[in-house]
């Protein structure tokens, strides 16, 4: 369905629910949709039951809540291309924060913005295969995530961010399979194999660079794409895959660039 779809549809269901007296048995992907309309959720995948409660129980368990203040909006502005770039990333160590790079990518000016403010921000990391950068903030004053390279198929979790450039979202995950794909870089010039993770939730324009994060709040990966195919499911770039890089934009001080815009 379309936005204009989803809001009629939307507003049928609860003129039913509250004025006919129906119970209605909604099966529905958009969880955005599911949290506005339902008493009660219960998330199934491929049949089996991984969760059940009210939609703010299955989405606000303590450690993931937890986990969500040390999410981060990001903000750029790409004069050379006309464009504002718009994704989440995550504070992992004192002062960095890690993203995608084709977030960044190409930004003449870069930002984050957290509990309302904002901080101005540097690309010290920058790797346009692996579609990973590292922000250093001065400032910032978030927890920092931990890595957890435990994650694998059949694990539970959350997929963390700031989808569509809104408020921050929390949407229920679990790890359907771990693949090593030849994927293109950021900008279609060359491929590199990466190690992600296909994921069962709902992943949307700017939850790019979000973390996945297990039911303990640490990361299991990178939030970096959405299927185009199947909308119940996106893709994370391991825990594995992008410690290399984390260790080394910890350390990174200098700017460096971020080529053009992807």
């Amino acid at each position: 369905m379309n936005p204009k779809e989803t809001t009629e549809m939307t507003r049928i269901i609860r003129r039913m629910r509250d004025e006919g007296g129906y119970t209605i048995l909604l099966v529905e992907h958009k969880m955005n949709l599911v949290g506005e309309i339902s008493d009660r959720v219960v998330v199934l995948d491929y049949g089996q039951k991984i969760a059940e409660g009210s939609y703010g129980e299955v989405v606000a368990d303590p450690q993931v809540r937890r986990a969500g203040t040390s999410v981060v909006k990001i903000l750029g502005e790409a004069q050379s291309c006309n464009r504002d770039l718009v994704g989440s990333g995550f504070g992992y160590a004192p002062g960095r924060v890690m993203t995608n790079a084709h977030v960044v990518a190409g930004v003449s000016s870069l930002s984050i913005e957290v509990d309302g403010d904002q901080l101005d921000a540097e690309v010290v990391l920058f790797d346009p295969d692996l579609d990973v950068a590292v922000l250093a903030v001065d400032g910032l004053d978030v927890p920092a995530l931990r890595f957890d390279g435990s994650g694998g198929s059949g694990d539970g979790g959350a997929v963390l961010g700031y989808p569509e450039n809104g408020p921050f979202d929390a949407q229920p995950a679990r790890i359907r399979d771990e693949q090593r794909l030849r994927s293109p870089d950021i900008y279609d010039d060359s491929s590199s194999v990466r190690e992600v993770f296909s994921v069962r939730s709902t992943v949307r324009p700017g939850n790019s660079g979000g973390p996945l994060v297990s039911d303990a709040g640490r990361v299991y990966g990178v939030v970096f794409a959405a299927s185009v195919t199947d909308v119940s499911t996106g893709y994370a770039l391991t825990a594995d895959q992008v410690s290399q890089r984390a260790a080394t934009g910890r350390g990174a001080d200098d700017p460096v660039s971020t080529g053009e815009c992807a």
